[in-house]
This record gives structure tokens, C-alpha cells and sequence, in this order.
């Protein structure tokens, strides 16, 4: 039974019996479009990525723009929108084959009414997306699209192969072509 959430759980400091718990709630999803959360809705769950990615995606300027990748161990929502009960402005899609698991809203709540060890845990996992986060904005300003994904090759090489090159060329903020640019000078191809 859910046996990477249950060990992600543990790692969070949450004791077995209540890591088993609430692994309970937590059911697979099935979507044929790889659609968990469109724009405009309200984000009524917490997804855990079994495997695969889910991107998180905005609109800049009218284009769409990978503002966070959750690969496998990590959990994702829309935030904003799940605490606030406001529609979203951002969407979330899982990779294609990607497992993932998801926990209702009045289920989340419930189980941090009943295990306050729960909210720790939450606020952890809060806290380390804080921070990739204010790296990864750090990253734009401070690196050109090249060393951003040369940054990327060495760091992160799963999310190369993860996710489609247009969603890749939209999380370093350029264009497909720039990206394709790129890619063709680190190979040595002119």
C-alpha cells in the first residue's frame, strides 16, 4: 500500500501508524488527459508524484510558462487556490505514465485536525518548495538560459528526459528555438 508516500511521510518525521493512516486516504488517479488541475478551478487536492513528474504551469504574457517540476517522493498542489478556495491561476499535468496519488481537501484537513504532527510535516514540505523555488528564481536572474541548462544537465538530468522540450524551453523562460539553439552548440553541432 503506497509504500514511496508512506516512506516520504516517515522521512517527514511522521510516526508509522500515522504515515500508514493517512497513506489510506491518499487514492491513484486516472486521467486519460494528464489534466490534474485546469486554470480557473479549485484546487481540492494534494497530489503525491509515485513516479513520473507533474508540472506546474502559468500563463506569461499569454504563453505558458513551467514554474515548478515535482518528480517522484515530492508533493504538489496549486497552493494559493488550495488555502484559499479561490480559483486557480495556474494548472497542473502529470508526465505521461507518470502514478500519481491524491488526497481531498476535507480529508487533508481532517487528518491535520487529528494529528497535529501532520501540520510539521505540511509546513516541511512547504518550506523545502520555499526554497527550491527562490533558487530556481535566483537562477533566472542570475544565469543566462545556456548556464541554466548546463545547470540543469548536471544537477537534474531526469528532468531532460521527463518532460516535452516545449514545457523544458518555457521552465528556462525562452523560446523552443533558443532551447533547440542551445542544445545543437553543447552537442557541436553548428
Amino acid at each position: 500500500m503506497h509504500e514511496k508516500l508512506i516512506q516520504t511521510l516517515r522521512a517527514g518525521n511522521v510516526r508509522e501508524d500515522v504515515a500508514m493512516e493517512m497513506a489510506r486516504y491518499f487514492r491513484p488517479v486516472n486521467k486519460r488527459t494528464g489534466i490534474l488541475l485546469a486554470r480557473g478551478r479549485v484546487a481540492g487536492k494534494v497530489y503525491f508524484v509515485d513516479s513520473g513528474y507533474v508540472v506546474l504551469e502559468s500563463e506569461f504574457n499569454g504563453d505558458p510558462f513551467t514554474r515548478h517540476i515535482a518528480k517522484e517522493g515530492e508533493f504538489i498542489t496549486v497552493i494559493e487556490s488550495f488555502t484559499s478556495r479561490n480559483p486557480s491561476k495556474e494548472s497542473l499535468k502529470m508526465t505521461k505514465g507518470a502514478r500519481i496519488l491524491a488526497l481531498g481537501y476535507q480529508d487533508f484537513m481532517a487528518l491535520l485536525g487529528k494529528y497535529p504532527v501532520l501540520e510539521s510535516a505540511f509546513r516541511q514540505v512547504l518550506q523545502n518548495t520555499l526554497i527550491k523555488c527562490q533558487a530556481r528564481i535566483n537562477d533566472l536572474l542570475t544565469l543566462s538560459a545556456e548556464e541554466y541548462y548546463e545547470k540543469l544537465i548536471s544537477e537534474t538530468p531526469y528532468i531532460l528526459q521527463a518532460i516535452p522540450q516545449y514545457e523544458l524551453s518555457t521552465y528556462l523562460g525562452i523560446k523552443p528555438q533558443s532551447l533547440s539553439r542551445i542544445r545543437r552548440k553543447l552537442m557541436g553541432v553548428s
